[in-house]
Order: C-alpha cells, then sequence, then structure tokens
C-alpha cells in the first residue's frame, strides 16, 4: 500500500472499483464526492454525490454519509468523467482543522491501494482530500487537502453544479398501520405536523431538496416565524420570512473590553462588492452612509462600553444597486489592541420589525491556535457576509481573522470568498505552508 504525502501521487491497481473512506480524531465533517470532465466541470446536478444526494452518476458513485465512505465503479463512469474529486465540509466543526486530523484509505477492490494523513488540515469549512484521475488509460490518486476559503456552495459553482436556496419541506408524519385482519379498510389519513412552539429552536436537517427544486440542496431553511436562528462559523441562512424576502435589516455589531476598564476602539464596516469580488463602496466612521443611501453606519464607539449593540448599521437590501453581489460585514482594531483583548464579541440581524432573526457570537467559537482566545493576534476579523440568492439575500457567518486598522486590511480576506482578487478560480491554499 501506498502511503501519500499531501501534493503527492500514485497509479491505482487494475480494478473495477474503489472505495475511498474518511475518518476524522474528533469531530464529524461530511464528505462530498464531485465527478468532473476535461474541462474540470460536473454534468449539473448530478454529477455530485452529497448527504442529500448520495447517489449519482446513474450509480456509479454511491456516498454512504454514515460511514464517510464513496464507492466508485470506474466501469461504469460516463465516458466524459476524467476526474473525481473526494471533498470535506465542515457539518459538527466550523472548520476542518478542528475535526482534529483527518485520515483517508483507498481500496481497489477490496485491497488496500493507499492511503494519506491529514495531522493539520487548513482552518476552512471545506477541504479538498484526494482526487482519482486518469492518464493514458490508467486510473491514479493525488492527495490534495487544499483549503477552499470561499466555501462549498461556490466549490460547487466553479465546477457547473447549481445550488439550490430554496428550504427542504418538512416530512410529513407516517400514518399509522392498519387495523389487524382489516386490510380492505384504508388506513387513517397522516396527522399533520404539529406547529412549533414559539420555544422551541429551529431545527436544519440535511434532507433531499424537493423534486424539479432546481439544484443541490445546501442551504438552511428560511428564517422561522418565531426565535432568532444561532449560526456558527460557515452556517448561512437564506433571509426570508414567511416566504417573503427581507427587504430591510440592521446589522448590530458588539464587543467589550477583555480587562476590566479597558477601552477597545473597534470600528465595523461594510464594504459593497461585485459579483467578480472588485469593491463597489465601503460604508464605515470615515463614510457613514454609501452614496445610494441604501446603507447607513451609526457612528464611531471608542469604548466598546455598555451593552447591546456598540455599532450598527442599517440597510436597506431593496436599494441595494443591482452590481452589488456581496455585503462583508467587518470589525478592525483601530487603536492597534490584539483580538485578544475583546471578549463577547458578536454580530446579530434584526429584521425590519426591529426582531433579532440571527445571531452569531464569535467569542463561543474555539481557537484556531487552540488557545482561550478565538481572536489570538490577529487586528481585524470578518463577521458576516450577506449574498444575493435571487430574489432575496443569504447571511453567512465568518468569523475569518486578519489585519488592518480598517476594512482595507480585511480585503484579501474578503476576496478569497471569490477565490482571489478579480474572481476566477478559488485560491487554493497548500496544507503545511506548501
Amino acid at each position: 500500500m501506498t502511503v501519500l504525502t499531501p501534493g503527492s501521487n500514485a497509479a491505482l491497481p487494475p480494478a473495477g472499483r474503489i472505495e475511498v473512506a474518511v475518518t476524522y480524531d474528533r469531530q464529524h465533517a461530511d464528505v462530498i464526492c464531485i465527478l468532473l470532465d476535461a474541462s474540470d466541470k460536473a454534468d449539473g446536478d448530478s454529477g455530485v454525490a452529497l448527504f442529500s444526494q448520495p447517489v449519482c452518476a446513474g450509480g456509479a458513485v454511491r456516498l454512504d454519509p454514515a460511514a464517510d465512505r464513496v464507492t466508485v465503479d470506474l466501469t461504469s463512469l460516463p465516458p466524459a468523467v476524467e476526474r473525481v474529486l473526494v471533498v470535506a465540509n465542515a457539518d459538527t466543526a466550523p472548520t476542518i482543522d478542528q475535526t482534529g486530523g483527518v485520515s483517508v484509505s483507498i481500496t481497489a477492490d477490496g485491497a488496500p491501494a493507499a492511503s494519506v494523513r491529514f495531522d493539520r488540515p487548513p482552518a476552512f469549512a471545506t477541504v479538498q482530500l484526494i482526487e482519482l484521475y486518469q492518464r493514458g488509460g490508467t486510473w491514479k490518486v493525488r492527495a490534495l487537502g487544499d483549503g477552499y476559503a470561499a466555501g462549498l456552495a461556490k466549490l460547487l459553482s466553479v465546477h457547473g453544479i447549481e445550488t439550490s436556496g430554496d428550504p427542504a419541506p418538512a416530512p410529513a408524519a407516517a400514518p399509522p398501520p392498519a387495523p389487524p385482519r382489516a386490510a380492505a379498510v384504508p388506513p387513517p389519513p397522516p396527522a399533520a405536523t404539529p406547529a412549533p412552539t414559539p420555544s422551541a429552536p429551529p431545527s436544519y436537517s440535511k434532507t433531499p431538496a424537493p423534486s424539479g427544486g432546481g439544484g443541490v440542496d445546501l442551504t438552511k431553511p428560511d428564517l422561522p416565524s418565531a426565535g432568532a436562528v444561532k449560526l456558527t462559523k460557515g452556517e448561512g441562512v437564506t433571509l426570508r420570512k414567511n416566504g417573503r424576502a427581507l427587504t430591510k435589516v440592521t446589522m448590530g455589531l458588539g464587543w467589550d473590553p477583555a480587562a476590566s476598564g479597558k477601552s477597545i476602539d473597534l470600528d465595523a464596516g461594510c464594504v459593497m462588492l461585485d459579483s467578480s469580488g472588485a469593491k463597489v463602496e465601503a460604508v464605515y466612521f470615515m463614510h457613514l452612509k454609501s452614496k445610494d443611501g441604501s446603507i447607513i453606519h451609526s457612528g464611531d464607539n471608542l469604548t466598546g462600553e455598555g451593552d447591546g449593540d456598540d455599532e450598527v448599521i442599517k440597510v436597506d437590501l431593496a436599494s441595494v444597486p443591482a452590481n452589488v453581489h456581496m455585503l462583508a460585514f467587518t470589525v478592525n482594531s483601530f487603536g492597534g489592541q490584539k483580538f485578544s483583548e475583546v471578549a463577547n464579541a458578536f454580530c446579530r440581524l434584526l429584521d425590519g420589525s426591529g426582531s433579532e432573526a440571527v445571531r452569531y457570537d464569535l467569542s463561543t467559537q474555539k481557537s484556531i491556535s487552540g488557545g482561550s482566545s478565538p481572536f489570538g493576534q490577529h487586528k481585524g476579523v470578518v463577521l458576516a457576509t450577506l449574498e444575493r440568492a435571487g430574489d432575496s439575500w443569504t447571511m453567512t457567518a465568518r468569523g475569518d481573522m486578519g489585519g488592518g486598522r480598517t476594512y482595507k486590511g480585511l480585503m484579501p480576506v474578503i476576496e478569497g470568498y471569490f477565490g482571489g482578487s478579480g474572481g476566477g478560480r478559488p485560491a487554493r491554499k497548500k496544507l503545511f505552508g506548501r
């Protein structure tokens, strides 16, 4: 059996069936498989196997989500497929590095063929693990380990796979069994699914998208009618309520000094970007209102003292210019203090009525470096983004650290959501600094 390291490859023995099994040291992540042709594109939705669609390519690829195992029948793959990409996507952990380590084993017709171990996977929600590919009629395997900063939906879109923003319907209650010896008597109708009580937390299950939904189901459902959605790093939610897109929202940003009595001058900002990732305009303490009037900043807070929101940014989503594809909400330490000196950082989204709809508590997230603070030595953070999704917007919790005294120092991080400056293919960041 060949032991691979990130970037290395090996020829696979002649075989009809390849199995790829993934294991994690601590927290779980989802395994996803994408089939690609010579132009690096998938055959639409039929070119991906994931938790909501475990079988693709007419049964040539089968995913067992419970076992984190992918089975590929090489003899049944569509002729156009030249590359099979296996990806890990964050599930219970915000980023793949928090799963501990990741091990991948590859077998050919049941016999061990290759393995690779990622002791230090990158701190991204989506990581490309391995690829199976053809060279001169021979199938080979290459170890990758690349972190994908822009997330799974962006990765799929790059390969031509449409993702659906529509929520999956809640399954109806199963009908009770028919009475004994009364086969001719039809069973009673299914019980109606009870409406959630106001105190019940929202539930997001990975269920298949409705048939004819027009894309792979990756997003969370619309906002619940009662209670706020609490996101963790990398999670997203579509900003729709009662079937209607929200048109006016308020982003509240808050923090406290970690050391009692010490003022922390943090500044919130909102960067408007077009579909290529180019900056259109930025609203922050030196420019409190966008030129079109759709985004208004409350003004600078120099201390972080007091309860509630320290700075507020109001957004009229219906008036945001059509060329603006994403809004990135940032916080920077203008005074140069490190974010390890900050406590209780959060962002929350209020709907048009002033009710809290979404909350992201950054201080509750685990430290990437393993220390007690999730912020470490950084001086800037992208808290969240809003991205156009048809006639509505999707909010994604980010928590991605960077530098700079203003939003400008975070532009490299924000551009990473588009695959680098100017858009195009995603930036691929190697393990161990390679």
